[in-house]
């Protein structure tokens, strides 16, 4: 009767210490990595607002050649996007917009390489000078 008794004791232990995973499983008290989407949502808002400084900055510039300025704002949104990006795949579990940040923000940097790459051309091969005194330029 001793060993019967055992054997009760022995499944109510481990129906305890299934229930404690279960509690665990589903409160995520068992792991270690936070549940937060702070860090995906800024990277994502970041690379999107990349992208857009760049586009505004062409339609801006024929109202008011300051505003175009703002170009120079896309590499730096876009690179804090992806470093954004990459910490919040690295710190939680919530994948989505981390990579849609990390996407968008390569998106802008990528654009704005480029179009530092076709200025740079432009002017080294008298391009922009030729644009530039000819009769379409109305400035």
């Amino acid at each position: 009767m001793g060993e019967e008794n055992n054997t009760f004791e022995n499944d109510n232990q481990q129906l305890n210490e299934t229930e404690y995973s279960y509690q665990n499983q589903y409160t995520g008290n068992g792991s270690g990595k936070g549940q937060g989407t702070g860090l995906g949502t800024a990277s994502m808002i970041c690379g999107i607002f990349s992208i857009l400084t760049l586009c505004g900055s062409f339609v801006t510039v024929y109202i008011n050649p300051v505003l175009a300025m703002m170009m120079y704002l896309a590499p730096v949104l876009g690179i804090v996007a992806i470093v954004l990006g990459i910490v919040q795949l690295v710190k939680n579990e919530s994948k989505g917009m981390a990579i849609a940040g990390i996407v968008c923000g390569a998106v802008g940097l990528l654009i704005f390489i480029g179009l530092i790459c076709i200025g740079l051309w432009a002017i080294s091969s008298g391009l922009y000078d030729k644009i530039m005194s000819s009769q379409y330029y109305y400035y």
